[in-house]
């Protein structure tokens, strides 16, 4: 015989998810689900080089961040309908702008490993660029170290993908197991070193200086860009424009916002000023 103990907390749990499930299901099917905008910018002049699309999801009146919903999206097979509608979403009003937009600015989208996996991706996406009438080259694909670094299994997308003119960005790096000696053949253009560096400034002294400066190196010494993510303060964008990063995304430069909005703002905008801008990180969230 096996004795099973009830615990009402683990029902009130599951309902919960159930019920979170059923209303971003209906959410994929109402546009409830929509896309914000994030610049990246060109610490040369200040001027924005590109925008990374930040899917949000608009629930009983409320914008849902994405760290409260894509771990259930995943969970129950539903990333690769919200990452189709995330793109869908970012060529539509990318396309509407670009040609206002710098020749150099391009659309970052992040996709998930199970959208490579699917071997009508390429093609599906080769599709919606010419429908939305937005060259290959203007578009970066962001994908976590942990799933480049399953180049074994997504490899052949990877090359087609970029076969094609599209850029890969391998997002969040050091945070996970990059081997430093498959860098330089990993198919990837760009690394998105991840705020962790940059925090680490606060508190790691001149270690944690030599950390980001070594990572800075090695990204030029292998041929890629980096973007530098998560600057919040002045004394964090100084430093990082003093060991030569060129691009760079967080608050203090500019905060994310509904989509339309950014890309409108960008046209004919002056380039973002990048001393003086003041040093108080955003508040929370």
């Amino acid at each position: 015989t096996h004795t099973v103990l009830y615990d009402d907390a683990l029902e009130a749990d599951l309902a919960e998810r159930l019920s979170t499930d059923a209303a971003l299901r209906r959410a994929l099917n109402t546009e409830g689900i929509v896309v914000h905008l994030q610049p990246i910018f060109d610490l040369r002049d200040g001027d924005a080089r590109g925008v990374e699309a930040l899917v949000r999801w608009e629930h009983d009146g409320e914008l849902v961040p994405p760290v409260a919903f894509l771990g259930l999206a995943e969970r129950n097979g539903l990333m690769p309908q919200l990452g189709r509608e995330v793109i869908r979403q970012s060529l539509e009003v990318f396309a509407a702008h670009r040609r206002d937009l710098d020749s150099e600015f391009a659309l970052w989208i992040n996709v998930a490993l199970v959208q490579l996996r699917d071997p009508a991706f390429p093609a599906w996406l080769a599709e919606q660029l010419d429908r939305a009438g937005v060259p290959a080259t203007e578009v970066v694909l962001e994908l976590s170290e942990g799933d480049v670094l399953e180049i074994d299994d997504v490899g052949d997308a990877l090359v087609a993908l970029r076969s094609s003119g599209i850029r890969i960005a391998m997002d969040d790096f050091g945070t996970g197991y990059s081997s430093l000696v498959r860098l330089h053949a990993l198919p990837i253009d760009v690394v998105k070193l991840d705020r962790a560096f940059i925090a680490a400034l606060a508190d790691g002294g001149e270690r944690a200086r030599s950390v980001l400066e070594a990572a800075v190196q090695l990204a030029d010494a292998v041929g890629l860009d980096m973007v530098v993510e998560g600057i919040e303060t002045t004394e964090e964008l100084e430093t990082i424009r003093s060991l030569g990063c060129r691009f760079a995304q967080g608050y203090l430069l500019c905060r994310p916002g509904p989509a339309d909005d950014v890309l409108a703002g960008l046209v004919g905008a002056m380039p973002v000023e990048l001393t003086g801008v003041g040093s108080s990180p955003p508040p929370a969230g």
